[in-house]
């Protein structure tokens, strides 16, 4: 999923024509938090309360959640921004890529989570698809967003420890999905082969408790989207 979704978004831009205007976008500098509220939409006793809970959380399991909660969406595509904010960003330990980020655009009412090749496994775009549907946007629907923000937190702390646990979803029919996915999988087979050419990716900065630091690339585009 990580590498197909990449796949799409490099497709969008082909088919937009927009790649060198996106290119252009300035990123917002990382946080010095992991609590960032640039939106004002959550009362200042309940960000200080949840930057705790995350930065607590970070000391007890090394794994690293950040939040941001923008206004609007500054850029045409929000898994565009979205991932590249989050890959310059450099959430999670060094060496361990185990960060993820909990994007919020209130004017346009989307949400996004980008997770960190270290957290894949127990947070896989399903699970987070799953987080954002049944336990934010609910709550943002009834203009409960300070709850809803810490339900999202507490699902991706709870999924981080293999302890989200969520009805299972119905089974979907749909003949035509597997010849979309082999189109689909022609396409990255070539993206990746360009990609190689290009030679080993850039380097950039990692969140932890000392600060941000020198790493490799974190995040390939896995994650999940939601509005409200």
């Amino acid at each position: 999923m990580r590498a197909l979704r990449s796949a799409l978004v490099f497709l969008a831009l082909l088919a937009t024509g927009a790649s060198e205007v996106w290119a252009e976008e300035a990123l917002p500098p990382p946080p010095a938090r992991y609590f960032n509220d640039y939106a004002s939409l959550v009362p200042e006793a309940e960000a200080r309360r949840l930057e705790e809970k995350l930065r607590q959380f970070d000391e007890e399991t090394s794994t690293q959640i950040v939040v941001a909660i923008f206004p609007k969406l500054p850029s045409i595509s929000l898994e565009d921004f979205t991932f590249r904010t989050a890959e310059s960003w450099r959430v999670g330990r060094k060496g361990l890529h185990n960060g993820a980020v909990f994007f919020v655009f209130v004017a346009d009412r989307k949400m996004r989570i980008e997770v960190g090749y270290g957290l894949e496994g127990p947070l896989p775009d399903a699970l987070a698809f799953r987080i954002l549907e049944e336990q934010v946007k609910p709550r943002f629907r009834n203009q409960d967003f300070t709850g809803g923000i810490e339900a999202g937190i507490d699902g991706i702390l709870a999924a981080t420890r293999g302890e989200y646990q969520a009805p299972p979803r119905p089974e979907r029919k749909g003949p035509a999905v597997l010849t979309i996915v082999v189109v689909l999988a022609l396409i990255l087979l070539f993206l990746v082969i360009a990609a190689r050419a290009q030679g080993p990716p850039g380097t950039g900065r990692t969140y932890g408790s000392r600060g941000w630091r020198r790493d490799r690339g974190s995040f390939g585009g896995g994650g999940a989207s939601s509005s409200w």
